[in-house]
């Protein structure tokens, strides 16, 4: 069995597919997992990781390492899979990617255009293809008039959104979501060295090839599958090659981890009051 554990079941990405795969994926919600005593065995996919508060994802990430270490298979790292920026940056200093990023709370600007805005930490686009420093300009006071902190957003140097393709890593195999109008794929095995990469052991990867290079502009641990979803059945025969739930002898897992506090909000912490407050803009972000 695998748990797909994210924010909410009913809207995450595998929500429309879920009818298809019942009896191999059960969804979860962050707020029961990170609250459980204990859990039962099976193979945990921690999606929408890029959405989670701080200290949410603090606590994902210490769940995560007491499934391990009971000898429970689990899929991305809360705290260690890399977002979008940091896997472009990674990508561009490592001379292995034709693209850059750039937040947009940095000093540095965008040295080639066009650019289009993506969230940081991970998830869709939030602009078309703009053209210009004007034009990145405008859509920057854009962002601040909706109260979207800069940092939370970055501009992906020669992206264009309408012409990226999209590829859904699930272990080693890559199912197409997408290809750009009269762009080449990318080879699987370069797609896989890049999931390898950030770490990334389901997801989707928005990317372009640009003269032969390719340009990767960001990730999504929880893609919306509702429209661009492969073959049921591939994605289902792809989860079942991950899932290690019926070999394995543990019968469940103690967490051990202490419970949360849920006080008044005029109670808490300036931390947690902080977290929330992040987690309120994150939901704000649009996905595509």
């Amino acid at each position: 069995m695998i748990f797909y554990v994210t924010s909410d079941p009913r809207r995450g990405g595998l929500a429309p597919v879920l009818p298809a795969l019942r009896g191999l994926v059960t969804p979860l919600a962050y707020g029961r997992v990170l609250d459980a005593r204990r859990l039962g065995a099976g193979t945990y996919l921690f999606a929408a990781i890029e959405r989670l508060a701080p200290e949410d994802a603090a606590r994902a990430a210490a769940l995560r390492d007491v499934l391990a270490g009971a000898g429970v298979r689990t899929l991305n790292h809360p705290s260690r899979t890399l977002g979008s920026y940091e896997l472009v940056r990674r990508l561009r200093q490592d001379g292995a990617g034709a693209s850059d990023a750039v937040r947009l709370d940095e000093v540095r600007s965008p040295g080639r255009y066009p650019v289009a805005l993506r969230a940081a930490a991970g998830g869709g686009w939030l602009s078309g293809r703009l053209e210009t420093p004007a034009a990145l300009d405008a859509a920057r006071a854009e962002l601040d008039r909706q109260g979207i902190s800069r940092r939370r957003v970055m501009a992906v140097e020669l992206a264009e959104p309408e012409r990226a393709s999209r590829a859904l890593v699930v272990g080693e195999r890559v199912l197409g979501l997408g290809r750009g109008p009269g762009d080449e794929p990318a080879p699987p095995a370069a797609l896989l060295a890049v999931a390898g990469l950030a770490g990334l052991d389901y997801g989707r990867l928005d990317y372009g090839v640009l003269d032969g290079r390719l340009a990767v502009w960001g990730l999504d641990t929880d893609p919306p599958l509702d429209e661009d979803a492969p073959a049921v059945g591939d994605l289902a025969a792809a989860l079942r090659a991950l899932d290690t739930g019926a070999g394995t002898r543990v019968r469940g897992v103690s967490t051990g981890l202490p419970p949360r506090g849920r006080g008044p909000a005029m109670l808490r912490g300036p931390r947690e009051r902080l977290a929330e407050r992040l987690k309120e803009l994150s939901d704000r972000l649009p996905r595509r």
